[in-house]
């Protein structure tokens, strides 16, 4: 009997304890009532779902996500004159809220005119985020410090001219194959102010081949914790702007003596598009809350 009311006043007491927290977020010093990220990603084409045919057009498709403890009644996105809600738009997860594109409805979160500069509002139960952000130019031109062959142990650097965006995204795929048969790779994120990027020389140590580098200008807060918001309101919002990527066209860089024999074309896929947006939105969100 003695036990029975000992457990029972502990589960009390665990009861009246986490019943009375706080309802905000607070995440790596960011307390608010909920912390938005928005995406908006500008191309100059699309594939049109339901005539199965590619768009030759500027758009800018945008979705989020929203973070807050219990999460909120989703009500409308508005970018400038497009309001943009409905139950398709929004769905509820494990601890946040996705809307837009990141919900996979991207024909209904596609815009087609005013992309230079971005309003935004976005109205949920727990009050308005409200902001605005730049398109950043794209990257005219891009150079290598080498096209043909990287020695092993050679540093390697990639630079650009064209944009003024606040920072880019850099992904380099480096692979190889040890003396087992196993393949072994990098995916290198980087995200960098500058407009270039050197790997040091141990970066690249197995003969190998470097088959994909891609850079994105973003406009936006730079990932990296205690990096603050950019819009205001009712909580904490980060809102970036994307524009198209540029990507090496040139023939795989070998390092080294590059892949063993028979190996080349072997290469695992490193994604589909959508799949590397994932990840950069992921890595972005996990390096502002400090889940990383």
């Amino acid at each position: 009997m003695k036990l029975t009311l000992t457990i029972l006043l502990i589960i009390i007491a665990g009861v009246v304890f986490f019943g009375c927290e706080d309802n905000n977020s607070s995440i790596n010093g960011h307390s608010a009532s909920q912390i938005m990220f928005l995406y908006a990603n500008h191309s100059n084409y699309y594939w049109d779902n339901q005539n199965n045919q590619q768009v030759y057009t500027e758009n800018t498709t945008v979705g989020g996500v929203i973070f807050s403890d219990p999460l909120p009644r989703f009500d409308y996105l508005k970018i400038g004159n497009n309001t943009l809600s409905g139950e398709d738009f929004y769905n509820y997860y494990l601890g946040y809220v996705a809307f837009g594109s990141i919900n996979g409805v991207a024909e209904e979160a596609r815009i087609t005119s005013n992309l230079d500069t971005l309003n935004v509002e976005l109205k949920t139960s727990l009050g308005e985020l409200t902001g605005s952000i730049d398109l950043p130019d794209t990257i005219t031109t891009l150079t290598l410090s080498e096209y043909d062959t990287l020695q092993t142990g050679e540093s390697f650097t990639i630079s650009w001219s064209g944009s003024n965006a606040d920072f880019y995204w850099v992904m380099v795929s480096y692979d190889w194959y040890d003396e087992n048969g196993y393949y072994w790779g990098y995916y290198l994120d980087d995200y960098v102010k500058d407009d270039s990027i050197t790997y040091p020389d141990s970066t690249f140590s197995h003969n190998g081949v470097i088959d994909y580098i891609s850079i994105q200008p973003m406009n936006g807060a730079f990932p990296e914790e205690g990096s603050n918001g950019n819009m205001a309101g009712d909580g904490s919002g980060f809102l970036y702007y994307m524009a198209e990527s540029i990507y090496y066209e040139g023939e795989d860089i070998i390092v080294g003596s590059g892949m063993p024999g028979g190996m080349a074309g072997t290469i695992p896929d490193r994604g589909t598009e959508i799949e590397i947006q994932s990840r950069i939105r992921q890595q972005i969100e996990n390096r502002i809350t400090g889940r990383q």
